[in-house]
């Protein structure tokens, strides 16, 4: 089934028929058995062709840059952190996962991608218990990762595979800004958040918005603030339930606002014009 993006293509040929009601991908995604392929193929690679099968081909294609992983803002759990500690490369966290229960029968492994309160971390070393991850200055300075202590709890999604519901929206993981809670009423719930004065054009009301990972619908939207409300289930299931005014929290806009947006800006920069395109013959007067 070739899945095409943009100029070129990226094929994943899959070795079962979507119309006959089998199996798209095998269930035991992790087990060092047989893994899924996330939904999001890199266009780094879009013109070369991937067979991808069982975890072997998977754990190629992710190793490689070829996958980018995709997450939909589905908190499965928190996480509480061990230890924060300097490193060559930042700082190494280590994060207590013993109260995390998969869904799907997924077992996390060394090289797979997490979502950590919002943002995407490569799992560098896991036993039982705990998950560690190598954490680089850029990401310490633009989430709130680089504030964590011991004992912080941190809310943990895997990465989406192909034959997951999509319960939430696309997200990379990729954080634009940190916004800070300026309000909280706690008789509906809901939370007013202070972002970024450029993510603004990206926060539209009814819009989607993940805020420290969690994917949430966009209530109100201010000229410089936004609502969110929390149901129960986000409040028992995630760590929005502690956050009070003045915490700061990770932000990331759905990526097709922030796409359209992006277009319409580079449509304005553009030299064609009316003008240009009557004078060559693309538009009758």
């Amino acid at each position: 089934m070739p899945i095409r993006s943009g100029r070129g293509h990226c094929c994943v040929k899959l070795r079962c028929s979507l119309t006959t009601g089998a199996e798209p991908f095998p269930r035991d995604y992790g087990s060092g058995q047989a893994n899924g392929v996330p939904w999001y193929i890199s266009n780094a690679y879009r013109q070369h062709e991937h067979q991808v099968s069982g975890s072997s081909g998977y754990v190629a294609l992710l190793q490689s840059g070829t996958i980018m992983p995709m997450f939909t803002g589905i908190v499965q759990a928190t996480g509480q952190v061990v230890t924060v500690t300097p490193s060559l490369v930042g700082r190494y966290l280590t994060i207590d996962r013993s109260t995390w229960q998969p869904v799907g029968g997924y077992m996390p492994a060394r090289g797979d991608s997490i979502c950590i309160s919002g943002v995407c971390l490569t799992i560098t070393e896991l036993d039982q218990a705990t998950l560690s991850f190598d954490v680089v200055p850029e990401t310490l300075d633009k989430t709130t990762l680089g504030q964590l202590t011991r004992s912080a709890l941190v809310n943990l999604e895997p990465a989406v595979l192909a034959n997951q519901p999509l319960s939430g929206h696309f997200m990379q993981g990729h954080v634009d800004g940190v916004g800070q809670i300026v309000g909280r009423d706690e008789d509906t719930p809901r939370l007013c958040i202070c972002p970024p004065a450029e993510l603004m054009d990206w926060i539209i009301p009814k819009g989607s918005i993940a805020v420290d990972g969690v994917s949430l619908t966009i209530a109100k939207v201010g000229p410089e603030t936004f609502e969110i409300a929390l149901i129960p289930t986000t409040l028992g299931l995630t760590t929005l339930v502690q956050v009070r005014v003045g915490d700061r929290v990770n932000l990331e806009c759905d990526i097709l606002a922030k796409t359209l947006v992006h277009a319409l800006r580079q449509q304005q920069r553009s030299d064609v014009s009316i003008e240009l395109l009557r004078e060559a013959g693309f538009i009758d007067d």
